[in-house]
């Protein structure tokens, strides 16, 4: 079994940084900090006689200072967890690594999917967990809508070129807040079963469409609940795990 993960430099990146934001809102406990760290300065300021002016002004000019400091890590941290560690939340989890324990996938990571291969399937399986970014409404009433045309349309291609059918779409959630559809369409001796959640953290740049699509082909078994477990490998990467 191997486990590769891409772009090294950005994983130092996620080890250094993220573990000082704490994956949360780490950049509103920086501006609270440096808002007190005004108020100090300016209550400061402000008891100093005319005699302690140079010192107020060094005091002011530490104030700026620390404003730039603090806005810079701020910048720095929210555009590395935003843009180029998407999957770290789940792939660096205890969960994630008895994945790697198990024996049963071999799996690779990048920045903003998780592709899996069972190695004990008898046959061809894959699977694709990737994040997209941003999934607008575009001319839709909801993200939901847009989905479902997209899914219509492409059924529509398919059974008009004679390459396969859609089978089935119907809804899915993992717990009440996080919800989308499961769908299953034949591409002649393959199999392929897609799961979709709809998901917006402000955290991150934009609506976003979590989806799962796992590959069967034909000879292969898929492994006992992996469907439910895919689903709660996508409810990892949101809050609603």
């Amino acid at each position: 079994m191997t486990y590769a993960v891409t772009s090294q430099a950005t994983q130092c990146a996620r080890f250094s940084v993220a573990p000082m934001m704490g994956w949360t809102k780490g950049s509103s406990l920086l501006f609270k900090i440096n808002n007190l760290i005004e108020i100090r300065f300016k209550s400061s300021c402000e008891s100093h006689t005319a005699k302690a002016k140079h010192a107020a002004d060094f005091d002011g000019l530490l104030c700026g200072i620390s404003r730039l400091l603090f806005a810079f890590v701020v910048s720095f941290a929210n555009a590395v967890s935003a843009e180029e560690a998407r999957t770290h939340i789940f792939t660096s989890t205890d969960y994630f690594e008895r994945y790697i324990r198990n024996g049963e996938w071999e799996i690779e990571v990048s920045d903003t999917r998780v592709d899996y291969t069972c190695i004990t399937c008898g046959g061809g399986l894959v699977a694709r967990l990737e994040v997209i970014a941003p999934y607008n409404l575009g001319n839709f009433p909801s993200r939901q809508e847009r989905y479902l045309a997209e899914r219509r349309q492409l059924c529509f291609e398919l059974t008009s070129n004679r390459l396969g059918r859609c089978v089935d779409t119907q809804r899915a959630s993992v717990r009440p807040a996080l919800r989308g559809f499961q769908s299953e369409t034949e591409l002649g001796a393959i199999r392929e079963i897609e799961i979709v959640f709809f998901y917006h953290d402000p955290y991150w740049p934009g609506p976003e469409l979590l989806r799962t699509t796992i590959t069967i082909s034909e000879g292969a078994t898929l492994p006992r609940k992996s469907v439910d477990r895919f689903m709660w490998d996508m409810a990892r990467l949101t809050l609603f795990w």
